[in-house]
């Protein structure tokens, strides 16, 4: 699953449909290693400083996806590059 990658318009102006293929991608490719059991959705909020849990997609700018360790470690930043392609 590694490897695989969403082919997308443009990769800095995903559409909701895309970085929903994205973010499933992700999970599947994650989904098996035990250190990492999770991928979740966060949002950068206007009136706050950093990242929060979201439940979906705000647009490139706004969102990210994180890889959340089971340790208790700090949460890794997966980059959209990483999973997807423009046609």
């Amino acid at each position: 699953m590694k490897g695989a990658k969403v082919k997308v318009k443009d990769i800095n102006n995903l559409t909701p449909l895309e970085a929903q293929q994205v973010l499933n991608l992700m999970r599947q490719a994650y989904n098996s290693d035990k250190n990492y059991p999770m991928v979740e959705v966060y949002q950068k909020w206007a009136h706050k400083p950093g990242y929060y849990p979201a439940e979906g997609w705000k647009g490139n700018q706004k969102t990210r996806y994180y890889l959340i360790p089971s340790s208790g470690a700090k949460k890794v930043l997966l980059k959209f590059s990483d999973f997807a392609t423009e046609k």
